[in-house]
């Protein structure tokens, strides 16, 4: 699954671009997750690309990790 990338939230920030199908957010650790999130993965099950997008590497389910 390849997801577009809204925008990276540092730790203490804020997001403000809601993240809907088929979109992520990057955050940091300490940072809230965005509205719209449903569950956190860590960057290291993904791949990220020079594109604004992340690819998943495995299937995760509602609420992983959150």
């Amino acid at each position: 699954m390849v997801l577009r990338l809204n925008e990276v939230i540092a730790a203490g920030d804020v997001g403000t671009v809601p993240v809907t199908e088929g979109t992520a957010s990057a955050i940091m650790t300490g940072a809230p997750m965005p509205e719209g999130a449903d569950a956190v993965v860590m960057v290291e099950y993904t791949d990220r690309s020079e594109e604004h997008t992340s690819e998943l590497q495995s299937q995760f389910r509602i609420s992983y990790a959150v």
